[in-house]
């Protein structure tokens, strides 16, 4: 009897911790339900909502005249789900079908499948590519769209505009300086997802619209940067040369008409991209200048009235010794006066010109003309080049600054600085964005009376001096050649050389400054020989066509 009580007594027991659990459960279910319904309502919500990024739209690029440059279009991405191909043996055979045609190897797409990812890239932003692919549909394959930047010039403005990565952010030339103003701002909105899993608006939760970016023109007038990329390129193959660049701008405010580099990259195709060949040669390449240093050199002569234009110098018949260093003129003279010094570009006269000035004016006047210090045009990876320091110059590296040597400068310094000759002593900033080029940055640099006698000296040597080859009947033009031994292995190479030439025209009244510069030129170490061709073939260009004879007006 004891025994079935005890066993009663259990069971009430069981059936009072069951009821007590059960009487738990219910309160907890009713506090849920009914006092903290609206709290676990939205902890539910929150886990069905989703955070959508909405993307802002880059803001295009244009030239001068309202040209279409640079866009942003929709691109097709294409990637798979590993695990999901893996799953199907249909879909494995399909996969490298589709790898095949978009270039990928088989050995790539096992390592893909072998991994432990349920996510792999197979090609992103693709704007083109073939029609077959959109027969595809297998198990595990993911097609997105995103925006990718388009470049309608392709090559001719690649290390100009440069290019943005896949998140569509500039990592090189305009796209990255101008990164900030190009990319707007990102939005974002709220979604909920409902039963079928499909993406709602929730237009309870607060949304941001998207600021798109601002469009940008450009200086450049496409037209003549294509003719000037294509004879740069043909002075190039004709030369044999390692690179170049062309630079045509307005001296008179400083705008960029073209600015053409070599080697060039096809920016509409990621792979041909590299930061080697990315090198825009006119902002971010140093060189001594040479003899197209002369003319600045006379100028701060000149202005500190430390030499005349009809002053006679000795020049020792071609041949003279700076310390222990022979140098020489390619047009030996016993006597050579400053302006036929720089008519036939003598050395051993500016040698003396340059060693007559104190060092302090001298470094300080070349500092003015622009030298040691970035123009600040508008192009990501600038350079500023240098000049020595007062305190540390000897007399012989005075003497070889005379003739372009001992200095490091860029081309568009070099450009901007003859400006001052052919804009009276005005010397102005160069500009490649209209809006930056409505605020014009000027400086008079040297005299209205020596940048005219510096001009007309530059005439001559385009009339019969050693750009002669650059005289075209019925246009009065202006310029000055230069060459210039490399310095490479702590020695000036005897093979590797840079050949410059700095025009403007016409030289009454400039309208437009070219300057041509080539890396290493095979043909020829002569800058007669290889720039002045290119530089004569664009000015004909200009003056032949209709579509560029505003830029003289």
């Amino acid at each position: 009897m004891e025994i079935e009580n005890r066993s009663k007594l259990r069971l009430k027991l069981v059936f009072l911790l069951i009821l007590f659990f059960f009487v738990v459960i219910l309160l907890r279910l009713f506090y849920i339900q009914v006092i903290d319904r609206a709290k676990y309502q939205k902890l539910a919500e929150l886990q069905q909502i989703r955070k959508i990024e909405l993307k802002a739209k880059r803001g295009n690029i244009y030239d001068r005249n309202g040209v279409l440059l640079a866009t942003t279009v929709e691109a097709s991405s294409f990637a798979i789900d590993p695990q999901l191909v893996r799953k199907d043996s249909l879909a494995m055979v399909q996969l490298f079908t589709f790898a095949n045609i978009l270039g990928i190897s088989n050995e790539q797409i096992n390592s893909f499948l072998n991994s432990k990812r349920n996510f792999q890239w197979l090609r992103r932003g693709l704007i083109e590519y073939p029609p077959s692919l959109d027969t595809f549909g297998f198990q595990g394959l993911i097609v997105s769209k995103e925006p990718r930047r388009f470049y309608l010039f392709g090559k001719a403005l690649s290390n100009v505009i440069g290019v943005t990565n896949l998140d569509n952010s500039g990592i090189t030339g305009l796209e990255l300086a101008l990164d900030s103003i190009l990319k707007g701002v990102d939005g974002f909105a709220f979604f909920l997802r409902d039963a079928r899993g499909q993406l709602i608006p929730n237009f309870d939760l607060p949304s941001v619209n998207p600021i798109n970016g601002k469009d940008i023109q450009l200086t450049i007038d496409i037209n003549l940067q294509r003719i000037s990329s294509y004879f740069l390129q043909d002075g190039i193959e004709k030369t044999r040369s390692k690179g170049g660049c062309v630079i045509a701008m307005n001296p008179r405010n400083g705008e960029i008409l073209a600015m053409v580099s070599f080697p060039q990259f096809n920016p509409n195709n990621s792979q041909s991209w590299n930061e080697t060949i990315d090198k825009n040669y006119a902002v971010n390449f140093l060189f001594e200048p040479g003899s197209t240093l002369k003319p600045i050199i006379a100028a701060i002569a000149l202005q500190r009235k430390i030499a005349s234009p009809d002053e006679i110098f000795n020049a020792f018949d071609g041949k003279f010794l700076i310390g222990d260093v022979q140098i020489t003129d390619e047009h030996p003279a016993s006597k050579l006066t400053l302006e036929e010094a720089i008519i036939y570009s003598s050395n051993i006269v500016f040698s003396q010109i340059s060693g007559r000035i104190p060092p302090e004016i001298l470094l300080s006047e070349l500092s003015k003309f622009g030298f040691g210090k970035k123009v600040g045009i508008e192009i990501a990876g600038e350079l500023s080049g240098s000049i020595p320091q007062a305190n540390n110059l000897t007399s012989i590296q005075q003497k070889f600054l005379g003739f372009g040597y001992g200095l490091s400068v860029t081309p568009i310094q070099l450009a901007a600085a003859y400006t001052a000759i052919a804009n009276e002593g005005v010397m102005v900033k160069p500009r490649i964005t209209l809006a930056q080029s409505k605020f014009m940055l000027k400086d008079t640099i040297i005299q209205r009376e020596t940048a005219g006698q510096l001009k007309e000296m530059l005439v001559k040597v385009v009339e019969f001096g050693t750009a002669v080859e650059t005289k075209i009947e019925g246009i009065k033009i202006a310029g000055k050649t230069g060459t210039a031994q490399k310095f490479t292995d702590g020695a000036y190479s005897k093979t590797q050389y840079i050949n410059s030439f700095v025009g403007f025209l016409p030289a009454e009244n400039p309208k437009i400054l070219i300057l041509v510069m080539l890396d290493e030129p095979q043909s020829s170490i002569y800058a007669s020989s290889t720039v002045v061709p290119i530089f004569k073939k664009i000015v004909l260009a200009i003056y032949n066509s209709p579509l560029l004879h505003p830029l003289l007006e």
